[in-house]
């Protein structure tokens, strides 16, 4: 949830044309596979801070809205702004990926194999999550 809005740091993700396509990418997961908080209690890259947080990963409903437990610099986006429309359109993509997929990609990206294992485990919970909550529209 970080984008050009952070203008000390710069947008994190970004998008490549090729002539097999359009990908788009994300060149940093440190905080994004650590603890979120606000003040305090945030880490990067740290497996049991990230898998002790994927039970509250998402809370429910609130006035049509899905509600989830990340509080952040840019909490409000997720705080009122998500429908399960914008999670079912996300599931087209995201819900294809595979565990061998997600496995290549923490490994590329440095992860230990315990790492890995961890991470992947945690991920596929967040991912099977979205599904179901894409399924309340």
């Amino acid at each position: 949830n970080k984008d050009g809005r952070n203008y000390i740091l710069g947008p994190n993700t970004g998008v490549i044309e090729t002539s097999q396509g359009t990908f788009a990418y994300i060149t940093d997961w440190g905080q994004s596979l650590g603890a979120w908080g606000r003040f305090g209690g945030r880490s990067n890259w740290n497996c049991e801070d990230y898998k002790r947080q994927t039970a509250g990963f998402f809370r429910g409903t609130r006035n049509g809205r899905l509600v989830f437990g990340y509080v952040g610099q840019h909490t409000a986006g997720f705080a009122d702004q998500i429908s399960a429309e914008d999670v079912a359109w996300l599931m087209q993509y995201l819900g294809q990926i595979t565990d061998a997929q997600i496995r290549t990609g923490l490994l590329s990206a440095g992860a230990s194999e315990h790492e890995e294992k961890c991470f992947a485990s945690s991920l596929r919970t967040r991912i099977e999550t979205l599904r179901r909550v894409a399924a309340l529209r």
